[in-house]
């Protein structure tokens, strides 16, 4: 929970969210069919708002997306480890369906 809720609450605040359409572009551009790949699509979305959350607490940023930022609601160290998880939590996915 200490990492979920933090990480909840920042991917509900929304975003452009275009990385998994474009991710999926990409796979039928490779004549791939898109539909076998839809639970890979948000693993880019994912990686990227990980990076933002860690970047928020290296340039002390007060607000994200309309809220408070996640260190300034959580705490630095959740959110470094929240942002560092979302780095890797999305690979498991790749595991799982190799």
């Amino acid at each position: 929970q200490a990492i979920a809720q933090p990480m909840w609450d920042f991917l509900e605040r929304g975003g452009k969210r275009w990385r998994p359409a474009l991710f999926l572009l990409v796979i039928e551009a490779l004549g791939e069919d898109s539909e076998k790949f839809l639970d890979f699509a948000i693993i880019p979305e994912v990686i990227h708002n990980g990076t933002i959350m860690v970047d928020d607490v290296e340039d002390d940023s007060t607000f994200r997306r309309g809220k408070p930022c996640t260190h300034r609601i959580f705490g630095i160290d959740i959110a470094v480890n929240t942002g560092n998880a979302m780095y890797f939590l999305p690979l498991l996915t790749l595991i799982k369906n190799k």
